[in-house]
């Protein structure tokens, strides 16, 4: 019979031969339902199928013919159901990681005055806050770089490329810091800058404390979602505490937000003012001719 596309020497095979091969694929968790040379479903006409069986096999036979049916009637909704819980399990991780890494970002780069409900002095600098993150995360990074290059022979470009964002990061803070130093006036020498330099220095300092927090803590998080209770406490504790800086942020945030928006509206309402006593007038003026 010839069961699937092939041509040549390999488009016919025996009933018995095909079930052969059947049977050591499903053995393999192959797809024994496809040819592997041109990729169509086998098809066993129904007369070649009933005459292997009138040859009275083999009871062992028929219950392998058997498995391998039950075989390629499962596959699909096995490798479905596979999927499926992979998908479910790294999203899972994934969302774990990006909401450890907000907490830790935020007990970085959130700035003390930014929180009204904490007292002055409550926070440690920025550069004490970044220390054990950039410490763990260069122990990570070297200890996956070892690792790599024993068991792979070179260390994965996706290493390299952290431990270079990393490095990179750090050389932006630094610089951004330099910067600010240079153009924030001292008492001393007070008047002797611009106030938009300084301004745009602190500026800079920000954004650079929030690319370097992001780069030195997403070791951490990945360690923090996999490992869960397991993680080293004072981690656990930084991560608690920068998800209630980060509400507290937030909600300040929102109020400042809605104080502007009044403020606007009221100024609205002083520069429309002119406008609407005119408009007034005149009406009373119309009413009373």
């Amino acid at each position: 019979m010839q069961p699937c596309s092939c041509r040549g020497t390999t488009a016919h095979a025996h009933v018995s031969c095909l079930f052969a091969w059947q049977l050591q694929k499903t053995r393999q968790l192959r797809d024994a339902s496809r040819c592997e040379v041109c990729g169509t479903a086998y098809q066993v006409p129904p007369e070649a199928a009933h005459a292997w069986a009138r040859g009275a096999p083999a009871a062992g036979e028929l219950r392998q013919l058997r498995l391998v049916q039950l075989w390629q009637r499962a596959r699909p909704a096995l490798a479905g159901a596979a999927r499926a819980a992979w998908w479910g399990a790294t999203t899972a991780l994934r969302l774990r990681h990006w909401w450890f890494w907000a907490g830790q970002v935020a007990y970085i780069a959130v700035e003390a005055g930014a929180v009204p409900q904490l007292r002055p002095g409550a926070l440690p600098p920025h550069a004490t806050r970044l220390q054990p993150f950039v410490t763990m995360a260069g122990r990570c990074l070297l200890l996956t770089a070892l690792l790599e290059r024993r068991t792979l022979g070179g260390v994965a470009a996706g290493t390299v490329r952290d431990a270079v964002g990393l490095a990179g990061a750090l050389l932006a803070l630094g610089a951004a810091r330099t910067l600010q130093h240079v153009f924030t006036p001292t008492a001393r020498h007070a008047g002797s800058h611009e106030p938009a330099a300084a301004a745009a220095a602190g500026l800079l300092v920000q954004g650079a404390t929030l690319l370097a927090a992001a780069q030195a803590t997403r070791w951490t998080a990945y360690m923090q979602a996999l490992f869960g209770p397991l993680c080293p406490p004072w981690l656990r504790e930084i991560t608690q505490g920068g998800h209630a800086l980060l509400r507290l942020w937030l909600k300040a945030s929102a109020e400042e937000n809605r104080l502007v928006l009044g403020a606007l509206d009221v100024g609205f309402l002083f520069r429309a003012r002119p406008a609407a006593l005119a408009a007034l007038h005149a009406a009373l003026r119309g009413a009373k001719q």
